[in-house]
Formats: structure tokens, sequence, C-alpha cells
């Protein structure tokens, strides 16, 4: 670790000043200092989304938005156009996803900044690997044909998939059985079709689905288990900002449960690869703080 302070070796330039330049940001050493785990910053092009429903469904805010994340030390951004929230009224058609997807992926550099598409529909996933440069397809029913999943290997993109009962879920309808035997069975069906639809381990990643399908509780089991995941050689992505299974800790509002989400992040940071959050600033800030703590040793060579 660096004293952002000190010059850099023949010049009057402060290891701080280089680092914002290169980074293009103000915030150049909480992006340094956190590389692992990686956060993807949520980008929701929708009226009704839970917790940010309508901000950001006028273009330019969603492409503002979109800048701020990666200013805040984002890796990677997921960009969805449909709500799955509970009792969530999906889209009547896909064109009407597209719509809104279509001229804030115009607005992006994609050779330079990594996306991620938050969609199920098919048809929406064939346009969009016809016409853009796209890093992963985040499915979220983890139920896409045989054919679109050649598709989206055959393209070089990542695919994420992600544990539902139902999509949008239902309250009412949650594991049944010993929750580690379903998820297990889950992961080896999951990755057992992946690779045989032409996917590589690297480029498979499993997502628990908290709140599709599993109570409080089982939330907190997966949260407390979520480092089997990795025994299938993938990576793991958990998406589990501002959910509603923090309300066993006490009633806020969405916008209020950022302090539940970063608590999580940090509990988990060594056993998850990407966190799937809102509020990507905060959670770089507290990473970086403990990073700081670990990188400190008393012969002083923090600051060398």
């Amino acid at each position: 670790m660096l004293n952002p302070e000190l010059k850099f070796p023949g010049t009057d330039e402060t290891f701080d000043t280089l680092a914002r330049d290169a980074l293009k940001t103000e915030k150049p050493w909480t992006k340094t200092m956190v590389l692992y785990p990686r956060c993807m910053g949520i980008v929701n092009v929708t009226p009704d989304s839970f917790s940010d429903g309508g901000q950001y469904l006028d273009p330019d805010a969603a492409i503002a938005h979109c800048r701020q994340l990666l200013s805040d030390g984002a890796s990677i951004l997921d960009i969805g156009a449909e709500s799955t929230r509970p009792h969530s009224e999906q889209l009547r058609t896909a064109e009407i996803e597209w719509e809104r997807l279509q001229p804030v992926l115009d607005g992006l550099d994609l050779t330079q900044i990594p996306v991620s598409i938050d969609t199920y529909r098919e048809e929406t996933i064939e346009k969009l690997l016809s016409r853009y440069k796209i890093a992963w397809i985040n499915d979220v029913s983890g139920h896409l044909s045989e054919r679109v999943l050649h598709l989206i290997a055959e393209a070089g993109c990542k695919i994420c998939t992600m544990h539902s009962l139902s999509v949008p879920p239902r309250k009412d309808e949650n594991i049944d059985l010993p929750l580690e035997q379903t998820m297990y069975l889950w992961c080896q069906q999951q990755v057992e079709r992946l690779t045989r639809c032409g996917f590589e381990l690297k480029d498979i990643i499993l997502d628990p689905g908290i709140g599709f399908g599993n109570t409080p509780y089982q939330a907190g089991l997966l949260f407390k288990t979520i480092a089997q995941m990795k025994h299938w050689g993938c990576e793991v992505l958990l998406g589990h900002s501002r959910k509603s299974c923090y309300n066993a800790l006490g009633t806020y509002e969405p916008r209020e449960r950022d302090l539940e989400t970063v608590a999580i992040s940090l509990l988990l940071k060594n056993k998850v690869d990407y966190f799937r959050v809102h509020n990507v600033a905060k959670h770089q800030r507290a990473f970086a703080a403990q990073q700081w703590v670990e990188s400190c040793y008393e012969d002083g060579s923090d600051v060398r």
C-alpha cells in the first residue's frame, strides 16, 4: 500500500495525482485498494423496482448513474429493464424491454465498460448479442433454452444463473427440502447443463437467489453456507442488496437497508467473487477501510 502523498521518483507528481489521472476518478484509493471482491453496480431502467423504481427510467439519468457507479468503483454494471420484485407486473412484450435498454446501451462505450444485462427474455438476448458487446447475461430464471445458451456461449459472453422458484418471487413459495441439498443439486444441474451448452467453468457465475424462494431464515443459511458453491469451480455472485430478508432485523424501507447489505458483504468478502449492489460507494469505502487496517504492519511497510 502506497502513501498517496509520496512523489513518484524523478517527478513532482504525487501518487495521488497520478492515480486520479490514470483511473479517471476522484476516488482512486478505494478503487485500487479493493481489487477483490468486485462490485456489480445495479442500474434499474424501470418505473417499479423495489428500491429505486423510476429514478433511472430516463436514458440520460441511467447513463449518468452508470458513470457514477463506475467512478465509485464498480467492476461491472448490471442493467435491467424489468422489475422482478414480488408482485411486480411483468412486461407484456420483449419490445418494451428493448425500448428501455437500447438508448442506454447506445450511450455507453461497451468496448470500455463491462456490462451485464439482467434479462431472461430470449428475444431480447438474441438482439443484444447481434448488436452489442455484452459481457454477461444475468438470467434470474435459470431456465433459458439450450439453443439460446449456445448462442450466448458462442458470443464469448459469461452467463450468471440464479436459483429461483418463480419470477417474480412468490412469498408463499419457498425451498422445502434441506437447503444445502437443494443448492448442491441445483448447482450440479446448472453446471452440467451450461458446460454441455459450450460454457467453460470460468464463464459461469452462480447466484443463490436471495429472496427468490427462500425465507429470511433460509437467506441467513444461504449467507452462512455460500462458500460451498465454490466447490463447482465457478465464480459466485451474491445479490443481497437491500433485500426484504433484512426486515428480520427491523422494519426499514428498502433504501435504508444499505447498512445491513454492507455488513453481510464484509462478512462474506472472502467467500464471494461479486456483490451485486445498489450502493457501490459505501461498499468500496468499507472494503478499503478494512484493507487499510489489514495491510498496516509494525515495520511501517504500508507506506513504502
